[in-house]
């Protein structure tokens, strides 16, 4: 998982989307198709996708214990750009193709 955080901690050319999760919480596990399908969609485009459970990683401990999946939209060197509770896909969707305008 450190690698991970490296990874975007350090990229400055891609916009990533982190799906923070806690193994207990049903819902979160479930928003990993919202992910596979989002990266065929976007494929070449700059866009990284990343799982994370919140309880490995130190500085991401404070979505550990929620109910519901956290998506994190992060740019240039771990900046966040937007956080999303919840898996609402139209929302999640919307969010990717407008950062990806931006760029």
């Amino acid at each position: 998982s450190s690698g991970i955080n490296a990874e975007y901690g350090d990229d400055d050319e891609n916009l990533w989307v982190l799906d923070v999760y806690t193994d207990w919480c049903g819902a979160c596990t479930c928003a990993t198709g919202v992910f596979q399908k989002a990266n065929v969609q976007y494929n070449g485009q700059p866009l990284k996708f990343a799982t994370i459970n919140a309880s490995t990683i130190s500085h991401m401990s404070k979505y550990d214990g929620s109910s519901q999946p956290t998506f994190i939209f992060m740019a240039g060197k771990g900046t966040t750009l937007m956080v999303i509770r919840g898996v609402n896909v139209p929302l999640i969707n919307k969010t990717i193709k407008d950062l990806l305008a931006l760029e």
